[in-house]
């Protein structure tokens, strides 16, 4: 696979502004996560979700 970078940006479901955002990338065959900013505790499980995706879909993550 080619070198890549998927950038998501969650809703954190409040009325006070931001979001969560997560970056995953791939370069020279290792992929990376990187948590940009977690929102808020109620948004844990939208990212937890992001990341299970994540992992489901490499074959391994680099450190």
């Amino acid at each position: 696979m080619s070198d890549f970078y998927e950038i998501d940006f969650l809703p954190v479901h409040t009325s006070k502004s931001g979001d969560a955002i997560a970056i995953r990338y791939e370069i020279n065959g290792a992929q990376y996560i990187h948590v940009v900013d977690g929102g808020y505790t109620s948004s844990a499980p939208d990212l937890a979700n992001t990341f299970s995706s994540f992992t489901a879909a490499a074959s391994s993550i680099g450190s």
